[in-house]
Order: structure tokens, then sequence, then C-alpha cells
């Protein structure tokens, strides 16, 4: 690998993540820690002022490349509960995936103590991984590093469960423009289907995400209702779970087998265009508490009166 004239070998990069590794990550991101790299190259350059009498001859050009790898960097650290991996377009990880540690992107270290990955010198769009691993809530920071210039991304109390995946893909050029360049893929469940999006700018807090690996939902089969003509479905959600799920609290029609089926007196439509039903109002403090439930009648317009099926999930917010 050249950057900028200068070449890095596989041990130069092995060098530079181990160094970082050692004191350059923490969960919070700092000054410090962001220009840890660049810090080690300095006091290299300047060994005498420590050890009078002993320099660095720097014949290897590791000054420059501890200074080039901490302007050409992307940092991502969690703070639990969950397991954090970062995927490249080729599909090759570096992270913890199924209770083993890889390092598959070259130029990558992953410290599972810290729970924190670097990648060097990586232009491409990656994306950032975690799997819940008990309910709670948890931090992410996702930086990058060009040329040195820096544009950070933040995540907080962001609602997660066992087996969750959560999964974020940052546009860097949108995000430092100002613009909304972060997209959250939730998988509330871990069942492999995406059921919610959401777009957001440098900073994430408390948002409403889906929670169906927290609560159950069961549901009676459609009925035809012959005074209303239209099929309407008893639907149950109890929080399964020991945390609490505040307001707003939604029951989102993620899908419907028929095109010519779709459910009616819906409360609104979600950002990314489903509908959805407020429960807020049947809550009577506003929250759905561990083992509490809540019940609604769903109905749906079906004039050709066919046989159909939907799936559904439960969006909330959740507190730390």
């Amino acid at each position: 690998m050249v950057v900028e004239g200068i070449e890095f070998t596989c041990e130069d990069l092995e060098m530079i993540t181990a160094v970082w590794k050692y004191n350059g990550r923490v969960c919070h991101p700092s000054e410090s820690s962001r220009t840890y790299l660049k810090y080690v190259g300095e006091k290299l350059d300047r060994l005498n002022e420590y050890f009078p009498g002993v320099t660095y001859a720097n014949n290897d050009r590791l000054i420059q490349k501890f200074q080039l790898a901490s302007d050409n960097k992307k940092i991502v650290k969690l703070c639990s509960p969950g397991v954090l991996s970062v995927i490249d377009s080729m599909g090759r990880t570096t992270g913890e995936v199924g209770g083993q540690t890889k390092e598959e992107i070259p130029g990558s270290i992953y410290d599972p103590d810290s729970e924190a990955a670097m990648v060097l010198f990586s232009n491409e769009a990656l994306r950032y991984r975690v799997v819940g691993t008990s309910g709670g809530a948890y931090e992410l920071s996702v930086e990058s590093t060009e040329n040195g210039t820096s544009t950070l991304f933040q995540a907080n109390d962001i609602p997660t469960a066992p087996g969750a995946v959560h999964e974020y893909q940052v546009d860097w050029n949108a995000l430092s423009a100002g613009q909304q360049g972060v997209v959250l893929k939730v998988d509330a469940e871990g069942d492999g289907s995406f059921e919610q999006t959401i777009v957001t700018g440098p900073m994430l807090e408390r948002p409403q995400i889906s929670v169906n690996g927290l609560v159950s939902i069961s549901s009676t089969r459609p009925a035809y209702d012959r005074r209303t003509g239209q099929f309407s479905v008893n639907v149950t959600i109890t929080n399964k779970s020991s945390t609490v799920i505040g307001s707003p609290v939604w029951l989102v029609i993620d899908s419907v087998s028929s095109l010519w089926v779709m459910p009616v007196n819906t409360s609104g439509t979600t950002a990314d265009g489903k509908p959805y039903f407020d429960l807020s109002g049947l809550l009577g403090d506003g929250k759905l508490d561990p083992a509490e439930s809540v019940s609604l009648r769903v109905n749906f317009g079906n004039p050709s009166r066919l046989s159909f099926t939907f799936k559904s999930s439960v969006r909330g917010v959740v507190s730390p």
C-alpha cells in the first residue's frame, strides 16, 4: 500500500494498529484519543527531549507513517449492551461475529475489551453493525478522518434487545455538509428482515425505534364485519421485557399480503412510508410497563373479501 508516496508494509500496518489498540481507544472520543497516532509520531520525532542524546533515525519513515495513519482512518466505538462489527463492500468483517473476533478488512483491528475498531486508509462505504446482547440502551460513535479532517457521528441511548440487529451506513460527504447522511436499518427480532429505516444527521438520540425484541404481538384471525364491510383483527401487545417502553408507542403495519387490502383509520404514516396506529392514548400513564398489555382493533379495507395476512411491528422510546 502506497499513501502520499510512502509505502506501508503489512508489518507497518500491524505495528500502527497494535499501538492504537494499546492506548488509542476509549468509549467516549476525545481530541487526545482521535490524534493518538499522530501524538506517537511526534514523540518519536522529539525523542531527544525525553531521552537526551537519543534520536530516532526514521530510516523507515515511521514518523510520517504514524501521522498519515492518524489523518486517514475510521474509528468506531460501542458502549454495550451489544457486539460490534464493521463490514466492507466485499463482505469482509472486522469485529465480533458469533463470539469470535475477526479482522478481515485490510488495515483494520478490533479490540473486544473496549468494543472498538479502526480501519486505516479506507475510502469505501463501510457498514457498522450492532447486535444486541441484552435489553437496554447503547452508545455508538463513528468517526471518519480524511486528510486530517474529522467528521463524527454519535448515537446515544439507542434501545436494543437480545439478537436485535442495527446496521448503520454513513455518507461522510453529506454529513460533513450538514445534511442527513446516516441511514440506520433496524431488524428488531434478528430474523434477517429490516423492518425500519431511520435517516438522521450527525447525532441520533433516543429515537422512536422498533422494539419487537421487547414485546410479543398476538392477533386474532381476520373477521368480516357485514355492518362496515371491513375485516377486523384484534391485536394485543405485551411488554415481555424488564424495560419500560415510553410514548409515542405505535403499532406499525409493515406489510400486507395483498395489494388490494389495506388498513383503514390509521393514525398516520411513518417516515419510511408505513401506516401506523398510535397506542399512546390507550396507555394510562403513557408507558407500556413490563408485563403490561394493550389491545386494539385494527380494521382492513378488503372489498373483494380476499384472504390475507399481515406483518406488524411496535415502535417506542426506551429510556436508558
